[in-house]
Formats: C-alpha cells, sequence, structure tokens
C-alpha cells in the first residue's frame, strides 16, 4: 500500500467523520464540515500528485481514486440538501449527482472502447504477422524444394515436363 493509496482511503474514511460532526448539536460544526470537505479536496490532489512524482501509480488507485471524490461529493450534496431542503436546491443536487454517475458511466464506457480498439489492433497485427510468416515459408519452401514459376504465372516444379 503506497502514500497516494492510503490518501484516498482516507477520504473514503473521512466520509463518516463528516456526517458525524455535521449532526453534532455545536455551532461550530458547518466551519469543521467544511474544513474536512476542504482536507479531502487538498488530500485527493496531493495524491494524484505524489502518485505522477513518485510513480506509484496503481490500477486500484486509478480505480479507487474517482470513487472516492465521487462519494465525498454525493455524501457533502445529500447533507447541504438536509440542511437548505428546498425544491431549486434538491434539483441542484440531482443535477450534479447525476452528472457525477454519467461522468463516471461515460469514462468506463471510454477505457472499454480504447481496450477493445488496442486489443483488436494487436489481433490484427499479430494476424497479419503470422500470414506473413506463413507466405515466407511456403515462399522458402518453394526455393529450396526445387520449385519455380512457368511462364503462365502457374507454380510447377523446375524439372517437370
Amino acid at each position: 500500500m503506497n502514500i497516494p493509496n492510503i490518501l484516498t482511503l482516507l477520504r473514503i474514511i473521512l466520509i463518516p467523520v463528516l456526517v458525524g460532526i455535521v449532526y453534532l448539536p455545536y455551532t461550530w460544526t458547518g466551519w469543521a464540515a467544511a474544513g474536512i470537505f476542504s482536507f479531502a479536496a487538498i488530500t485527493d490532489w496531493i495524491d494524484g500528485y505524489l502518485a505522477r512524482k513518485l510513480d506509484q501509480q496503481t490500477p486500484f488507485g486509478a480505480f479507487l481514486d474517482p470513487v472516492a471524490d465521487k462519494l465525498m461529493v454525493a455524501v457533502a450534496l445529500v447533507l447541504l440538501h438536509n440542511q437548505y431542503n428546498s425544491a431549486w436546491f434538491t434539483i441542484a443536487v440531482a443535477i450534479i449527482i447525476c452528472r457525477e454517475i454519467l461522468i463516471s458511466a461515460l469514462r468506463e464506457w471510454m477505457a472499454e472502447l480504447i481496450f477493445n480498439f488496442y486489443n483488436d489492433a494487436r489481433q490484427l497485427k499479430g494476424r497479419t504477422e503470422e500470414l506473413i510468416n506463413i507466405a515466407a515459408e511456403q515462399e522458402d519452401i518453394k526455393v529450396t524444394s526445387g520449385w519455380g514459376s512457368d511462364h503462365k504465372g502457374t507454380w510447377f516444379p523446375d524439372n517437370y515436363t
């Protein structure tokens, strides 16, 4: 487990802390919740920077980082909606959460398209190389076995009479 992944997991662990702070019966909880959300945003930037700078990018981190972001944003929006319950705020929260889900789905879909395109290209390259190798082997067999071409372009043994 590297530092960027630990920071990402910390953001997920901060979600229940954020919820708990919001529901405490004190006047400072709004500032504390804003501080926790800001800290999570800063750690999001730091874990990405460290992953690239220290060359510690992992598939687990690539998967978990956007998930942690979406979870934190969705929970924060739901908590805000609970505080400021109005139709306009509900519409805004719904639009933002739907956008987050839609962007994640589009990224997943595009990643699959790129993966399939890459695999199709690799398979085509492999098949092309295989055909070239077969053709080269056939030509080698014809040359070493005494086969050649007559004047009409058909293949016959050189000693064919």
